[in-house]
């Protein structure tokens, strides 16, 4: 499916013009002002994302510099040894339960302490009978989980026959999964494009090789690259009905795998309710639906304050702020306790 997205070079420049611009403009929490990644060893430049075979040469601690405001946060992140961000948690010898929180950078804490992601934030609220583990990735999406699903053994990381995995979305998730040409002028060229064939969805092919990467390293390379992305809006306004039946798909996908590793687990897709999931609020009753037909459950947030309302720990680039993070935790603290 995602191959008809994909667009000949010459036809580049003409579908800047062409595409949507006339929706609303994206929530951003903050002004992006600068990032200084401030250890040598980790696998990508500021403003990059790491590729999948780099999650295990993750060091274990890292140090990002951020100016915010004309002031500095250290923001410190730990990594376990499949690269994924350590919870900071009081464990119990025994822990009864596990808590897999999945998504992008939202999910880990971009620009947050180890104690700041929603998932360091649950390990404390709920205490030391749950295992709770932080499984967001860094500009990541669907079809990133999908490939670390079906490749690691999560019964080594949490041996918890009885659990939650909690699947966050963010719109621009679905942005990415169809290669949209703001993520491409970021993305990692050793990325995977995924395709879905009679066994499902497999990867296909480097990002690199795909046409549309092409034609933005061509863009970046001929120095028009800024300029193409400001006559694209970065975020659609709504979704075509294909788009949210691939989500949907893949998320299913995703399920498929978690509850062949626990079976008497329990998977549930939400987001964080400090900023629209979409654009356009039909586009959620949408995706509710199409989710439905693959029996997803879906827990709906309540709306929260903006986070740049709230100063503390705001990362620079748009990012959930401790504060929404908090209150993310919060939502499904009391989802967790109501069931």
């Amino acid at each position: 499916m995602l191959s008809k997205h994909n667009m000949r070079l010459n036809f580049s420049f003409l579908f800047v013009i062409l595409a949507s611009s006339c929706g609303e403009k994206p929530y951003n929490v903050a002004t992006w002002v600068d990032v200084r990644e401030q250890s040598s060893d980790f696998p990508f430049k500021a403003g990059r994302r790491p590729a999948l075979n780099a999650l295990r040469s993750w060091p274990a601690t890292i140090k990002q510099g951020r100016l915010v405001r004309k002031e500095i946060f250290d923001a410190w992140s730990s990594h376990d040894s499949v690269g994924f961000r350590k919870t900071p948690e009081a464990q119990a010898s025994y822990p009864s339960r596990h808590l897999f929180m999945a998504g992008c950078s939202f999910t880990y804490g971009e620009g947050l302490d180890d104690d700041g992601p929603a998932a360091a934030q649950l390990a404390q609220l709920l205490g030391p009978q749950w295992h709770v583990l932080n499984q967001g990735k860094r500009g990541g999406h669907p079809f990133d989980h999908l490939y670390l699903w079906s490749l690691l053994d999560m019964k080594k990381l949490a041996s918890e026959s009885k659990g939650v995995f909690i699947y966050n979305l963010f719109s621009e998730q679905l942005e990415r999964m169809r290669l949209a040409w703001h993520y491409l002028s970021w993305a990692d060229p050793a990325s995977l494009v995924f395709k879905k064939d009679a066994a499902g969805w497999i990867p296909y092919r480097p990002l690199q090789e795909e046409p549309r990467m092409k034609a933005m390293q061509l863009l970046k390379d001929w120095g028009l690259a800024a300029f193409f992305l400001r006559y694209h809006h970065p975020l659609t306004a709504e979704f075509e009905t294909e788009d949210l039946t691939m989500l949907a798909d893949v998320l299913a996908a995703i399920k498929h795998e978690y509850l062949a590793q626990y079976p008497m687990g329990r998977f549930v897709v939400t987001w964080m309710g400090h900023r629209p999931l979409f654009q356009e609020k039909k586009n959620v009753a949408r995706l509710i639906n199409v989710l439905s037909t693959h029996r997803i459950e879906v827990w709906l947030p309540p709306l929260v304050r903006s986070s740049s309302e709230w100063p503390m720990h705001i990362p620079a680039d748009g990012h959930p702020s401790y504060y929404a993070q908090q209150a993310h935790a919060e939502f499904i603290l009391r989802r967790l306790v109501a069931r």
